[in-house]
């Protein structure tokens, strides 16, 4: 695996190039519930990296190879396609239009993704079925309407469908749709029915077949179990009846314009129902993978559903008329255009409203696998069986709102230093089940909380933090502020005294982050004691006012006791900091974190 700081031009799958870099071993989880970085790379059959810095001028093409290539050619299309998107439409839709139709989510800024996650709709935008089906529905009404026959046009649409799965990056979800489509199709070609469970299952087949290790990521779980239960849960309970006589009566006296609006309500009711059943199957699995519950992808769902269907139609309609000219291409992107912007600003709208996502700790593997046996069996059975299964499902589901059993009470104080990076953060559990924090920051950025805190505290079936201290104004120790409120509730925050009077951008941020929470701060100074249970906590610097000089010179330093045992936390302590806070008396102690990173 290459990865390059810069931006590689004119590159495609199939080239030859030499490189100059550092080489090296994936590197495992270096804290508890940390995403598997080496494991998930062995998945995809990558054994080592290596990185250039700085630039892309450590990479040097020798032989151009894509054009002999399917991969390469399909690569190539993509960057094509990119680029017509960036010079037709403004900076963002032209990230969400290279996701939305080729998979391209490296367009797309972080920011602009973490909101489809947060809202429970990233699937509008990674490759999933529901861009195949779309697709398939559009091409199979064009041929019709052209008047190409059925099997004719049967085996064209299994052309497009595979060609587009492969243009995608032949993800889980794709290959699932294309299969099931294909199958649909081959019953057309060879006039036989195609049941649902046989697509179904030979859809499993050639997922594992292509990668073992595809079932086991949250896309293609997810893909799978929304499937399994549209087709035999919604297509059962939502399928329409038979109108008795008397209703038909009645509709035949309604007018024109009724009868247009009831069947109108009748489909969003239906979209809504749609949207909930699956949402509500899918939430324990996103909640395990994720940790996150979104409301508001029950919502989203519907409207999201069509307005990224008509800009995925209108996309590929213009990436046809780009080859004719720009000219050609404007009606198109201007629909696409209006379509991603309504997408943005639904889910931009909702993601501020409160409870519209939340997140918490997963559940437990035992309680998902109950969950979802009981899924099945309500989906699968009929008459008191179901309702009896039903009954059950709500019991388990009432069970796993419970306090997780994966985290026993221990009668002793646990301290967890994690590792982030240049930076700090150190995670306190006392006995009484309170929860502290010393610092939360690190040079690389905020982005170790997403990667690394978060998983940490959710994996000890942590939900809340009890008090978080901040050593000092330097960034590396308080830059992921933010985005630890954005997850976890806070009681409280102690600050140095000189921390809210640093005229920096950071700590505006921060502070600004605790007032949007309500979160109280109260400053700390040598000689205040802070308590929780058996634990006492000392403040030995610093003291109300100085020392002079930098900021590191006046980090807060803290000596927890438990029983004989003691703790020292320094921060970044130096200078004139350190030897005044070496006149105090200190005890000794059995652990210290060494002062500003052991310099």
């Amino acid at each position: 695996r290459l990865v390059v700081e810069g931006r590689l031009e004119d590159l495609h799958h199939g080239d030859l190039i030499e490189t100059s870099g550092r080489l090296s071993l994936p590197q495992g989880p270096s804290n508890p519930g940390e995403r598997d970085h080496r494991a998930a790379l062995l998945d995809r059959r990558i054994t080592a990296e290596i990185r250039t810095k700085r630039s892309a001028d450590g990479v040097t093409r020798l032989e151009e190879g894509w054009r002999g290539s399917l991969f390469g050619r399909l690569a190539a299309a993509r960057g094509w396609g990119t680029r017509a998107f960036q010079e037709a439409l403004p900076h963002d839709e032209a990230g969400l239009a290279a996701a939305l139709l080729l998979g391209e989510t490296t367009a797309l800024d972080r920011d602009e993704w973490q909101s489809y996650v947060r809202t429970g709709t990233v699937h509008v935008l990674a490759i999933s079925g529901q861009h195949l089906v779309v697709l398939a529905a559009f091409a199979w009404l064009l041929l019709r309407a052209g008047g190409v026959r059925r099997r004719r046009g049967a085996w064209i649409v299994m052309l497009v469908m595979i060609g587009y799965a492969l243009l995608t990056g032949a993800r889980p979800s794709a290959v699932r749709a294309a299969v099931m489509v294909c199958t649909l199709c081959g019953g057309i070609v060879l006039r036989r029915p195609a049941l649902p469970a046989n697509a179904f299952a030979l859809a499993w087949l050639i997922v594992i077949l292509l990668n073992p290790a595809d079932p086991f990521t949250p896309g293609c779980q997810l893909s799978f179990l929304s499937v399994f239960s549209l087709i035999w849960g919604v297509g059962r309970w939502l399928a329409p009846k038979e109108p008795t006589p008397l209703e038909k009566l009645i509709d035949a006296t309604r007018s024109p314009a009724e009868r247009i609006l009831r069947s109108v309500a009748r489909f969003v009711g239906f979209a809504f129902a749609v949207s909930f059943v699956i949402g509500i199957a899918n939430a324990p699995l996103i909640l395990a993978w994720q940790n996150l519950v979104s409301p508001a992808g029950l919502v989203l769902g519907p409207p999201l559903l069509l307005l990224t269907s008509i800009a995925l139609i209108a996309g590929f309609m213009m990436l046809f008329a780009s080859a004719i000219g720009a000219w050609a291409a404007l009606p198109f992107a201007f629909v696409v255009n209006q379509s991603l912007a309504a997408c943005a600003s639904l889910v931009h709208a909702t993601e501020r409203v409160p409870g519209m996502w939340v997140h918490a700790p997963g559940p437990a593997t035992w309680w998902l696998v109950g969950f979802h046996l009981l899924l099945a069996a309500v989906i699968l059975l009929n008459g008191r069986a179901r309702q009896k299964c039903g009954l059950g499902l709500l019991l388990w589901a009432l069970l796993g709102m419970l306090p997780s059993f994966d985290r026993p009470a221990e009668p002793e104080l646990r301290v967890a230093f994690l590792a982030v990076g240049h930076g700090g953060c150190v995670v306190i559990e006392t006995p009484d089940s309170r929860v502290l924090m010393y610092d939360a920051g690190a040079s690389n950025g905020p982005d170790h909380v997403r990667r690394v805190v978060a998983p940490y505290l959710w994996s000890r079936g942590i939900a809340r933090i009890d008090e978080l201290f901040l050593s000092h104004a330097d960034l590396d120790h308080f830059n992921g502020v933010p985005e630890l409120l954005a997850r976890f509730p806070v009681g409280q925050v102690p600050l140095t005294p000189t921390f809210a009077e640093r005229d920096t951008p950071g700590v505006a941020a921060a502070l600004a982050a605790l007032d949007r929470k309500g979160i109280g701060r109260r400053v700390a100074i040598a000689g205040d004691r802070f308590s929780a249970g058996e634990v006492s906590i000392d403040v030995l610097h610093p003291p109300e006012a100085g020392p002079a000089g930098a900021e590191n010179a006046r980090s807060l330093v803290l000596l927890l006791h438990h029983g004989e045992r003691r703790i020292l936390l320094t921060g970044d302590l130096e200078g004139a900091g350190q030897d005044e806070a070496m006149k105090r008396p200190i005890p000794p102690v059995d652990v210290m974190l060494a002062p500003h990173h052991g310099a």
